[in-house]
């Protein structure tokens, strides 16, 4: 399901904007004006991971579909959920406006899943990125309290080219079986944008396998009325 929205925020007191998406595939669009120069569009993407037996929806078969649905809707960022090695070099040799960044959840290289940011080349200039897991031992590869799968968040920095300012962009998916799992992520993941980002913007997204009546849920909403997150 793809869901799109308008978003005109002015930059809060924090300094911290954030733009989270709850449902896969959802765009967002960002900006004070129709003319403003640092309108940005903004997408988050649960590619479905490469799984042959899958048939005539196997990737193969939909890896154009994919790129062709990222162009429709002209994002300038993706944080792409399940892609695979191979998935990516699909999409990059299929979208070659953009570059990618991230790392394989299960050794911090190229295997298992990415949850890799895709960006405009011509937009952006990339500063600096990085990975984390979703754990006790965040700068491990490895599994998170009662998860099912090793999960993590890339993050990257990014010098906007045409207003000359840096933002930072978060893309994650949270496990979908440990519950304990996803409140400590949101944790975690909060407390990371506190210390990484600091007073810059950030646009987060991610396939966060949770509703609006999780306690996960409430801690994030938590913090935008308390002022530290405009979600």
């Amino acid at each position: 399901m793809t869901h799109s929205s308008t978003l005109k925020y002015k930059t809060p007191a924090l300094g911290i904007f954030v733009a989270f998406f709850l449902i896969t595939g959802s765009v967002v669009t960002t900006g004070t004006s129709r003319s403003d120069t640092q309108r940005l569009r903004a997408m988050t993407f649960n590619i479905r991971y490469d799984q042959p037996r899958d048939g005539e929806n196997a990737w193969p078969n939909r890896k154009e579909l994919v790129a062709r649905m990222i162009r429709f809707h002209q994002a300038d960022l993706v944080g792409l959920q399940e892609a695979l090695n191979r998935q990516l070099n699909d999409l990059e040799e299929l979208l070659p406006e953009f570059a990618s960044a991230g790392v394989g959840r299960d050794d911090g290289k190229g295997g298992g899943e990415f949850s890799a940011i895709l960006y405009r080349k011509d937009r952006f200039k990339l500063l600096e990125g990085a990975t984390f897991w979703l754990s006790e031992n965040p700068e491990v590869p490895g599994k998170g309290w009662d998860a099912a799968y090793p999960r993590i968040v890339t993050w990257v920095k990014l010098k906007d080219l045409r207003s000359g300012k840096s933002l930072f962009h978060f893309n994650t998916h949270f496990d979908h079986r440990g519950v304990l799992a996803r409140l400590e992520s949101v944790k975690l993941l909060l407390k990371r944008i506190e210390q990484i980002a600091a007073r810059s913007p950030v646009v987060v997204t991610g396939d966060l396998n949770f509703t609006e009546s999780s306690e996960s849920y409430r801690i994030l909403i938590g913090k935008a009325d308390a002022g530290k997150l405009l979600l």
